[in-house]
């Protein structure tokens, strides 16, 4: 599971069209995924030594968000979440630094299957009038994250002294 919040603001953009729009607002993202972990490298715990690899991940997301749209300029919050799903690609690294510590780094993109996280692209007939911008593209979100990861428990004795 992962939460996060992003914000977009308009005054801060390069485009003078979107300068004059001037609009600004906010959003949380709560998501869980499911997905494949490919390791560059053999990473097995359960060795002694060290344990490194980079890896990539991809699967399938579920995410909620606030459902919002703009109405004169004014974001409209109509106490309303929605879900959606998206396609992780992620890239990380993760070390063990001790025996039962392992310290990562990760940046993944989330393509999702939805036009409104900015609140540009709001569903259904009676919010048609409130789109705006390119309403044929979907949205992405990024996370970036460090990890640190307490391990426990015994290792299997087919492995102690490897």
């Amino acid at each position: 599971m992962l939460y996060g919040k992003f914000e977009a603001d308009d005054s801060k953009s390069d485009l003078s069209s979107r300068q004059q729009r001037d609009y600004v607002m906010d959003n949380t993202v709560l998501e869980a995924s499911a997905g494949l972990e490919f390791n560059f490298v053999e990473y097995n715990l359960h060795k002694l030594g060290p344990a490194f690899s980079p890896y990539l991940y991809t699967g399938l997301t579920y995410f909620r968000y606030g459902y919002y749209y703009f109405d004169a300029g004014q974001l409209q919050d109509i106490d309303q979440k929605d879900g959606a799903f998206a396609i992780p690609m992620t890239v990380g690294v993760k070390a063990r630094l001790y025996d039962i510590i392992i310290v990562g780094a990760e940046v993944g993109a989330r393509y999702t299957f939805t036009d409104n996280l900015d609140a540009s692209n709001p569903e259904g007939s009676n919010f048609e009038q409130f789109r705006f911008g390119n309403i044929l593209s979907d949205d992405w979100y990024v996370f970036t994250g460090i990890t640190v990861t307490y391990t426990f428990g015994r290792k299997p004795c087919s492995d102690c002294f490897e």
